[in-house]
């Protein structure tokens, strides 16, 4: 996010991972515990899905944050309004960059 104007035009670095489809691993839950963003409104989110980046959504660790991935989801779901259609693009992308076999990730999209 760093490396996108206020008026979304991309530098070099967001444009590499936005043109190559590279996974953003986000976790909201966890980067408001470290205080990264003050509230969940604050985080980047929903901007990257927007513009289209490759957004992975995750607990990061589940034991320090108490949080499952069906609390971040419903989390995410209320703090920026996403429709089925954004969670079901965000889950997908989630499973096919997560580190099980291919044969796994093919079922579990379906």
């Amino acid at each position: 996010i760093e490396d996108i104007s206020d008026d979304n035009e991309l530098g070099p670095t967001a444009d590499h991972i936005l043109q190559n489809n590279i996974p953003l691993e986000v976790c909201i839950t966890s980067n408001l515990h470290t205080n990264m963003y003050k509230n969940p409104q604050d985080h980047p989110i929903s901007r990257l899905h927007n513009l289209g980046f490759n957004i992975s959504l995750n607990t990061d660790n589940r034991l320090m944050s108490d949080i499952s991935m069906s609390e971040e989801v419903n989390n995410v779901v209320e703090s920026f309004n996403l429709n089925e259609d954004d969670i079901n693009s965000i889950t997908k992308n989630t499973i096919e960059a997560g580190f099980v076999n291919y044969d796994l990730r093919k079922k579990l999209i379906g």
